[in-house]
């Protein structure tokens, strides 16, 4: 893995979203849950359990999902 990578999923090992008041509640549980994922994902990477390009690619999978319960749109 290249340094810049290490980088990035360190910096995402410790992703923490940003939830303001006009984020439907129920939404919120979903929210933290994906944001765990992220975190997972990330730590996954760092640990060589997936590869760099499948972990990326789900992070941005799991922050698309996150900008939707955002916008409070439900995710299955």
């Amino acid at each position: 893995m290249e340094i810049k990578e290490k980088i990035y999923f360190n910096k995402i090992a410790n992703y923490k979203p940003r939830i303001n008041k006009l984020i439907p509640s129920e939404n919120i549980q979903d929210i933290n849950y994906v944001s765990s994922q992220i975190r997972n994902t990330a730590r996954y990477a760092l640990n060589e359990e997936i590869s760099p390009a499948k972990a990326k690619r789900e992070i941005s999978d799991l922050l698309d999902n996150i900008k939707q319960l955002k916008r409070g749109i439900k995710i299955d």
